[in-house]
């Protein structure tokens, strides 16, 4: 028997048949939906180790370039003290003496930092590897000796404080996820075991750019301001001729001004770093995420370039 024919001019098949069809339709997009769910793809963890590692690199010279800042900082308050204080040559040794090792033990927590940027960077290489379809040899074992080194790191740094506010107290507000399915095994069984720790990381990892951000604002509005105090307005209202650089100068302190609030796409970036790799552990199909952490990341590497440049710009 024929199972279908015409039907004027439209092409129809039996009745039977057709029920038959429309019946399995539905089943046949469950099946797909579940093939989609919980389906570690590799896109996803490759696009976040992208990002993070661009993070990592921008937020090493945003870290140099907010320790340039205190310093300067820091040296600007000197001179202030220097001109205003009667003070013998024994105080002021001893106060230049004080000073430094200030200036030192941040020195130190930059330090700290940029480890626990090297090894985040390295951990995401892994990370993107373990996801892969490719099956990266080792990469499973990679992951976690990473995850292990760097919750190492967290003791010293959960412990210091930037601007007399410690880091670690932000742990108090991380809260604990539930890791989703993943049909890539040894990507569900790494982020069952480490996910907790990575993502303890990540949050001391915001914070600690969070206060950096704070104090670099600050630091950047009171050179900014003795800048413009000495190379633009005094000049000016002086009756003697105005400097050769006056222009350079004005334009670097104008620059500078509208530059300092962007500080905070330091901070925003940390933020969408941890979000996006929440997501990503909550549900591997979560993709919106980790394009908000490349268009904080964007502004980051475009605010640290500025920087440089406004930097340069001055006479």
């Amino acid at each position: 028997m024929r199972t279908q024919y015409w039907v004027g001019m439209r092409f129809a098949m039996p009745l039977k048949l057709r029920r038959t069809r429309v019946a399995l339709f539905p089943v046949c997009c469950f099946v797909l939906l579940l093939s989609g769910c919980g389906a570690a793809r590799p896109g996803r963890f490759e696009a976040f180790a992208a990002a993070g590692t661009t993070y990592t690199k921008a937020r090493s010279e945003f870290l140099r370039q907010s320790l340039e800042f205190y310093v300067d900082r820091d040296s600007l308050e000197l001179r202030r003290q220097h001109a205003a204080t009667n003070l013998s040559v024994a105080d002021r040794q001893q106060l230049l003496n004080a000073q430094d090792k200030i200036v030192l033990d941040r020195a130190k927590i930059i330090a700290d930092l940029e480890h626990h940027g090297d090894v985040l960077r390295e951990y995401f290489t892994a990370l993107a590897q373990l996801s892969s379809s490719k099956g990266v040899a080792g990469a499973e074992s990679a992951a976690s000796q990473l995850a292990t080194e760097i919750g190492k790191l967290s003791a010293s740094l959960g412990a210091s404080s930037i601007g007399g506010a410690p880091i670690g107290a932000v742990l108090n507000r991380a809260s604990g996820f539930a890791v989703g399915a993943f049909r890539n095994r040894a990507l569900a069984r790494h982020l069952e075991a480490s996910a907790a720790t990575i993502n303890r990381e990540l949050w001391l990892e915001e914070e600690a750019l969070r206060l950096i951000t704070e104090e670099m604002i600050a630091d950047q509005t009171a050179l900014r301001n003795e800048y413009r105090r000495t190379a633009v307005a005094v000049p000016f209202r002086s009756d003697a001729p105005l400097p050769a650089e006056w222009e350079k100068a004005r334009r670097a302190d104008l620059l500078a001004e509208a530059g300092i609030a962007r500080a905070r796409a330091a901070q925003d970036a940390a933020r969408e770093l941890r979000l996006a790799y929440e997501a990503l552990c909550k549900d591997a199909n979560e993709a919106a995420n980790v394009t908000d952490l490349r268009s904080a990341v964007a502004l980051l590497s475009r605010y640290v370039s500025d920087v440089a440049g406004a930097q340069a710009q001055k006479p």
